[in-house]
């Protein structure tokens, strides 16, 4: 029986830690590993075992099973025992789904116990055949359809390659014991449902169905591989230099196959959890929504975009205020600081400078943050206008939508980014200019 130790990236001198149910594959596996261990093929075999709290006796004696097997073959070995049940109720899932998170969550802690490189689980050819059955039947991408892979992470699956029939052969030609689990004589799951009755009758048109869906999935991985290969350099290039968002041009110049798994990228980095497909599609069409459509997503998380740039991770927090603007002197606020001077009239190097009329501003004026109701007369413009639509027809980014603007009432003197109003230019008439700059305040 093969192993896909290679396959696994498994060297000689890893330590292997099993997870060990007690049943026939991961006896096998077991079994197996310790024989490649005893050929010098991998390095020392650990074993652990979790008990579901879900089976009563019956999982008692499997975990002393499973304690008594490692005794007797030397093999060192750790086990936990949990109430799934409580902890899917806690947790609101499924009691399959919380039984994976917590098993997987013991294997790698015990992993860690024992000093382990990677942890062997007994997946096989005909759990690869399920998985692809059951995710078509559920609908997938083609990420699902690549099925399990022999190593993803620290998980590894040496018996990918090997059919039940092999395991059931192995089994009984070395004498090796096992548990049986009467849950998976049930069809109250999908899978013990495709197992037990979509598999044998694919097998009536196919013999070698297992063999054909397991050749389909690895097939599948390779143009999955390629396409995330694609995707990551997107993802790199739709990043301009010293930006933290990407570009919205260069995402929907992609290929839909591309850019979608850059979106899911990126949402998986900002969620850190499962996306679904209506995620993707969502922030896939706010490619194209209007600067400063912002839509929120799972995890306290949200996606928006800017004139340029779409962003996807935490918003920024709004920090309003209001405090007099001193001039000459310095003004602080919490998003920088406003430091204005008297001096002789020149072109702004820059638009987060201004020079104005001084004896046009206001002895009250401030400097805040947008509020509704706010209005803007722009220079050169014919008339005032709502704040909100003077930003919307300038598409100016969010970033810039929430620099503090210098106010008289609800009346806009001076945006910095943009302009100043008409109210405060500087002509001939002019006794005195001041000169205002603004600093904006570095964030870590």
């Amino acid at each position: 029986m093969r192993l896909l130790l290679t396959e696994c990236e498994i060297l000689p001198q890893h330590t292997v830690l099993v997870g060990l149910s007690g049943g026939i594959d991961s006896v096998v596996l077991l079994h197996a590993l310790r024989a490649a261990a005893q050929q010098g093929r991998i390095g020392a075999l650990t074993a652990a075992h979790y008990h579901h709290g879900l089976r009563g006796a019956a999982a008692d004696a499997d975990e002393a099973f499973c304690r008594s097997l490692c005794a007797a073959w030397n093999i060192p070995f750790c086990s936990e025992r949990a109430d799934v049940r409580a902890e899917a109720a806690r947790r609101r899932l499924s009691v399959e789904a919380a039984a994976r998170e917590l098993r997987y969550d013991f294997l790698r802690r015990a992993a860690r116990r024992f000093g382990a490189d990677c942890i062997a689980v007994a997946h096989h050819m005909d759990d690869q055949a399920e998985t692809v059955l059951l995710h078509l039947i559920r609908g997938s991408g083609l990420s699902g359809l690549t099925g399990m892979r022999p190593r993803n992470g620290d998980i590894v699956r040496p018996l990918l390659g090997v059919q039940r029939c092999e395991i059931e052969a192995y089994a009984a030609g070395n004498g090796l014991g096992y548990c049986t689990d009467e849950t998976n004589a049930s069809d109250e799951m999908l899978r013990n449902r495709v197992r037990h009755t979509l598999l044998p009758v694919l097998k009536t048109l196919n013999p070698r169905i297992v063999e054909r869906l397991a050749s389909t999935a690895e097939l599948l991985s390779a143009d999955e591989d390629c396409l995330q290969a694609l995707a990551r350099a997107a993802a790199e290039a739709a990043v301009p230099e010293g930006e933290d968002g990407m570009d919205r041009a260069v995402l929907r110049s992609l290929e839909p196959s591309v850019r979608t798994r850059v979106l899911r990228r990126e949402l998986l980095l900002a969620q850190q959890g499962d996306v679904e497909r209506r995620d993707i599609d969502r922030v896939d069409a706010l490619l194209a929504g209007q600067t400063g459509t912002r839509i929120e997503l799972r995890g306290g998380k949200a996606a928006w975009v800017d004139s340029r740039l779409l962003h996807i991770g935490t918003p920024p927090e709004p920090r309003e205020f209001s405090v007099p603007f001193i001039a000459p002197g310095t003004t602080g606020t919490p998003a920088g600081t406003i430091r204005s001077e008297q001096a002789g009239f020149r072109r702004p190097a820059h638009a987060l400078e201004a020079y104005v009329d001084f004896d046009a501003l206001p002895p009250d004026a401030v400097v805040r943050t947008r509020r509704a109701g706010d209005r803007f007369r722009p220079l050169g413009a014919p008339g005032a206008r709502k704040l909100s639509d003077v930003m919307t027809d300038r598409k100016l980014p969010a970033a810039q939508r929430d620099l503090p603007l210098l106010c008289d009432g609800a009346e806009v003197l001076w945006m910095p980014g943009y302009t100043i109003a008409e109210r405060m230019k500087v002509t001939p008439q002019t006794k005195r200019v001041l000169h205002i700059i603004f600093e904006e305040e570095k964030r870590e």
